[in-house]
C-alpha cells in the first residue's frame, strides 16, 4: 500500500495525475478526484465544486454509487468500460482516501501497472486461464482459436468495450510487443497510469461462455 501511495504522490507533484477517464489533484491537504470530460472546471479548489453543478462526493459509498451505472442507467458489469458518467468531484482526505477512491473507480489498476512496469507481473495467456477454469467456464477450452478471436474483438479490441491493454495472447508465452511496452511507458511519462490486462477476464469468459450457451459456437 506504501509503495502505491508514494507512486500517487510523485505523480501529483507533477501537476496531477490521469488514469483511464479520470483524473485526480492535489488540493491543500485534500485530493479532488472527477471525470477528465469534467475538468474544465478544475483546478479551482473545493470552495468552487458546488458553483460548477458538481455533485460532490466524500464518503467511499457515494463514490461506488456515482460510478456503478451508465449514463442511460444501466449497470456496469466492467468497471474498465469507457462508459463512466462525470458530473460529480470527489474530495479524497490524504493519500489513502486518493488510493481507495482510485482503488473503487478501478480496482487493482495502480498496483497492477507498477508490478507491471518493475517486471513483476508476468501475463497469462487465454489458454492458461483455461485450463485453470471449472463449473461454468471448463467447456469454453474447447473453443477454436478463431472463435475465441471473435470474443477478443468483442470485448477486448472493439472501441467502446475496455480501456485497458491487452498484455497476454492465445498462448503461452506470449508477451506483448516492443511497441506497445514503449508506448505504456511514454504515457506513464506524460501523467498517464496506464490500465493494463494481464488475463481474461471474468466478464470475458462469461461472454464467451453465453455466447456459446446461445449459438454452440465451439468451432
Amino acid at each position: 500500500m506504501k509503495k502505491i501511495e508514494h507512486y500517487l504522490e510523485k505523480k501529483l507533484a507533477k501537476g496531477g495525475l490521469r488514469i483511464g477517464q479520470v483524473q485526480a489533484v492535489a488540493d491543500g491537504a485534500e485530493f479532488l478526484v472527477f471525470h477528465s470530460e469534467d475538468a474544465g472546471f478544475f483546478p479551482q479548489g473545493s470552495e468552487g465544486l458546488n458553483r460548477n453543478n458538481l455533485l460532490v462526493l466524500r464518503e467511499l459509498s457515494e463514490l461506488r454509487e456515482a460510478v456503478l451505472r451508465a449514463a442511460c442507467g444501466d449497470f456496469r458489469p466492467l468497471k474498465y468500460a469507457p462508459d463512466l458518467v462525470g458530473g460529480w468531484v470527489f474530495i479524497a482526505e490524504g493519500i489513502g482516501g486518493l488510493r481507495m477512491a482510485l482503488e473503487t473507480i478501478y480496482p487493482a489498476a495502480v498496483g497492477l501497472w507498477l508490478a507491471w512496469a518493475a517486471g513483476e507481473l508476468v501475463p497469462c495467456s487465454w489458454r492458461e486461464v483455461l485450463v485453470r477454469q471449472t463449473g461454468m467456464f471448463r467447456g469454453l477450452a474447447k473453443i477454436s482459436d478463431g472463435v475465441a478471436a471473435s470474443f477478443f474483438g468483442e470485448v477486448c479490441e472493439k472501441k467502446g468495450g475496455c480501456l485497458r491493454e491487452v498484455l497476454w495472447g492465445m498462448d503461452a508465452g506470449a508477451k506483448a510487443g516492443v511497441g506497445v511496452t514503449e508506448s505504456l511507458q511514454e504515457r506513464e511519462k506524460e501523467g498517464e497510469i496506464p490500465l493494463v490486462c494481464f488475463e481474461a477476464c471474468n466478464f470475458l469468459l462469461s461472454l464467451a461462455a453465453r455466447r456459446c450457451a446461445e449459438g454452440g459456437e465451439k468451432e
